[in-house]
């Protein structure tokens, strides 16, 4: 490894197999190899310690390190970014899978653009097994049978172009599965942001907050698989959820946890008060469609033409 690595990615980690051999092994087979692969391992008990452990002695790239005990999905995603050096940074999720150039893909156009505050490439959705899900274009989602649901993805041109106020709108309007959180990021503005919060959904409050800090670019090519299983946190019964996420943090009202998350947002900003003022109508009118179902709030010209109705009759 080189003495001072320009890219670090982070993998937080709970019990991770069987998938994080593949996940590890394709961060090590990165055709750009300047980088150190950051494990924070929370507590687990199914041997991921071990093969960690194995690929840490193998590889001096590879930096291990063990909580005493499992602290929460969310303080430990916080936590390998601690433990992270480099001047450029990605969280990697131990299920995923990433194509050998994703970061040859993604890497010029953040180190290369100031403007540029999150590069990450276009985005596969997979089964359990690692098999492309069937792709529906009119809807651009793909249909998963084994979990019997219909994922929506995040439409690529969101917040690439545009004021600082557009892009926070994009965020807010268009970011779904939130993707681009596994991107490639500055460390520097990572800091000027609030990280992940403890509640389910803070992903999007760290992308919208990234989004006022530059724009995204997003690299041609499906070069980041998401692997779709029903282990993931948004297939989860809601009452393990925000155990899982955070045992200290307890909620009352989800919205207005993520209401608060986004006003806060706004009043450390360093906007003008015209943009200012136009976020918090943005924030105003997705506070008012929360109530709304997903497919009505991201999809409205497709169930206007009766397509998204029609494709979940069938799933």
């Amino acid at each position: 490894m080189s003495t001072h690595p320009e890219i670090s990615i982070g993998l937080p980690v709970y019990n991770g197999l069987p998938y994080v051999k593949q996940l590890i092994e394709g961060v090590l087979a990165q055709s750009f190899g300047n980088l150190e692969l950051v494990i924070s391992d929370n507590a687990s008990t199914d041997g991921t310690d071990e093969l960690c452990l194995s690929y840490a002695r193998a590889d001096s790239r590879v930096r291990y390190f063990r909580n005493s005990s499992n602290i929460g999905l969310i303080p430990n995603f916080n936590r390998v970014f601690e433990h992270a050096s480099a001047p450029y940074y990605k969280w990697a999720a131990s299920d995923d899978i990433y194509e050998p150039t994703y970061l040859e893909a993604c890497f010029p156009a953040i180190r290369d653009n100031e403007d540029v505050s999150v590069s990450h490439s276009e985005t596969m959705l997979v089964s359990e097994d690692g098999q492309e899900l069937p792709y529906d274009p009119e809807l651009h989602a793909c249909m998963d049978k084994g979990n019997n649901r219909l994922w929506l993805l995040d439409r690529d041109r969101c917040a690439t172009h545009g004021s600082r106020t557009r892009r926070f709108r994009d965020v807010l309007a268009h970011q779904i599965m939130c993707s681009p959180v596994y991107g490639l990021m500055r460390r520097r503005q990572i800091l000027q942001t609030g990280l992940h919060r403890s509640f389910f959904g803070s992903d999007k409050p760290l992308l919208a907050e990234m989004a006022l800090l530059g724009r995204f670019h997003i690299a041609r090519g499906r070069l980041f698989k998401k692997r779709m299983h029903t282990g993931m946190t948004s297939v989860m019964a809601s009452g393990k959820l925000q155990n899982k996420i955070d045992p200290k943090v307890k909620l009352n009202s989800l919205q207005l946890v993520k209401l608060k998350a986004y006003l806060g947002i706004l009043a450390e900003a360093r906007l003008t008060p015209l943009e200012r003022a136009a976020c918090y109508t943005y924030l105003g009118l997705y506070s008012a469609s929360a109530a709304v179902p997903e497919m009505l709030r991201y999809r409205p010209e497709l169930v206007s033409r009766g397509l998204a109705l029609k494709r979940l009759a069938h799933v």
